[in-house]
Formats: C-alpha cells, sequence, structure tokens
C-alpha cells in the first residue's frame, strides 16, 4: 500500500470518527433541529427577520419543499436576543432555551 492511499485511508478514517458521534442524536430523534439566536427586535430587526426568512427559503430549496432530509423532520427554533448584547453573549442560556 502507497504512502498516499494509507493518507487517504487516515483521513477517511478521522472524517468517519468526527462526524458519527454528532449524527448520532439527530437520528435517535427522528429529527434535525436546528436553534438561531438573532435580533428580531430593536435596531437590528430587519437584519434578523431576513436572516431567518433566508434560512427557511434555503431550506425549503434545499429540501425540494418537504423540510426533511432522510426522512428526518427539520425543526427550525429561532429565539429572539432583543438587539441586547448582554442577552447575546450568554449564549450558553440562550442555547439551552433554542434546543430543550
Amino acid at each position: 500500500m502507497s504512502k498516499r492511499s494509507l493518507t487517504r485511508l487516515g483521513v477517511a478514517v478521522l472524517s468517519l470518527a468526527v462526524l458519527a458521534p454528532s449524527m448520532a442524536p439527530a437520528q435517535a430523534a427522528g429529527e434535525i433541529k436546528i436553534g438561531v439566536i438573532t435580533s428580531t427586535s430593536g435596531p437590528l430587526a430587519s437584519y434578523g427577520i431576513a436572516y431567518n426568512e433566508g434560512l427557511t427559503w434555503g431550506l425549503n430549496y434545499y429540501t425540494g419543499g418537504k423540510m426533511a432530509i432522510n426522512g428526518q423532520k427539520l425543526v427550525v427554533t429561532s429565539k429572539d436576543d432583543g438587539a441586547d448584547p448582554a442577552s447575546a453573549n450568554n449564549w450558553k442560556a440562550r442555547l439551552e432555551e433554542v434546543t430543550p
């Protein structure tokens, strides 16, 4: 086996080792949860609303309007940070709100 083949094999095994744990919870639940924290109120509301609409449009386009990938439903939850830096920086609490 050549050095190049061993390198490719090593990269493939490493990639699988990194991706496999992240895929298991989504497969077990039967749905893929997507959490978004953005400003949908305050002075930056128009950007946050456009971001959410763009994400939804992109997911609909990618999934052909099914909002599912490989039989797993996509669930998008969006939370408003109120354009408050302190609230936005408290990412751990906000993440718990988005992904129950």
